[in-house]
C-alpha cells in the first residue's frame, strides 16, 4: 500500500500543490513538513516565495522551454540521480519529492503542480503562529494523503 499525497502552499486562496508518489502519511510526510516549517526563521520571506513560485503542471512534457527550470533545478541540486530521463516536470522534479525545503529555502522558482484540490484524508495546517504571538492567515500548508495499492 502506497500513500500518495499532495505537499504544497496556499496562497490568497492560490493553491500550489506538488504530488508525491509516496510516504505521505500524516504520521511520516506530515511530521517532516512540520518539522521543515519549523526551522522558517521568516515567514515574511517564505511568503514572498511563495507567491513568486510559478507552478508548472507536472505533466508538461520537457522541451526547449524546460531549459531555464532544468538549469535551476541543476545548479541548486547537481546531485540528482533519476532512474531513466525525465520526460515532463513531474519526474523532473521527483527526486525533490516529499519536502518543502528547496522552495523554503528560496533556491527554487518553479514548481510542479498537480493542479487539482484533494480529497482531504489527511491534516492541513491553515497559517502559522509567528514568534510575536500574530496568526499569519494568507499561508497554509496543505498536507493529504490517499492510499492506492500498486
Amino acid at each position: 500500500m502506497n500513500d500518495q499525497g499532495l505537499i504544497g502552499f496556499r496562497f490568497r486562496e492560490q493553491d500550489k500543490l506538488a504530488y508525491n508518489r509516496s510516504g505521505s502519511a500524516p504520521d511520516k510526510l506530515g511530521l517532516q513538513i512540520l518539522h521543515e516549517l519549523r526551522s522558517v526563521q521568516s515567514w515574511d520571506k517564505v511568503e514572498d516565495r511563495v507567491r513568486d513560485l510559478i507552478a508548472i503542471p507536472e505533466s508538461r512534457p520537457l522541451d526547449e522551454s524546460s531549459s531555464l527550470a532544468e538549469t535551476e533545478l541543476r545548479r541548486h541540486f547537481p546531485d540528482l540521480e533519476y532512474k531513466s530521463a525525465p520526460k515532463n516536470f513531474h519526474q523532473l522534479y521527483q527526486p525533490l519529492q516529499g519536502s518543502l525545503r528547496p522552495y523554503l529555502d528560496s533556491k527554487l522558482t518553479f514548481m510542479p503542480d498537480a493542479g487539482i484540490l484533494p480529497r482531504q484524508t489527511g491534516v492541513q495546517l491553515s497559517g502559522e503562529r509567528r514568534a510575536n504571538g500574530e496568526f499569519r492567515e494568507k499561508l497554509s500548508l496543505r498536507i493529504a494523503t490517499q492510499g492506492s495499492r500498486e
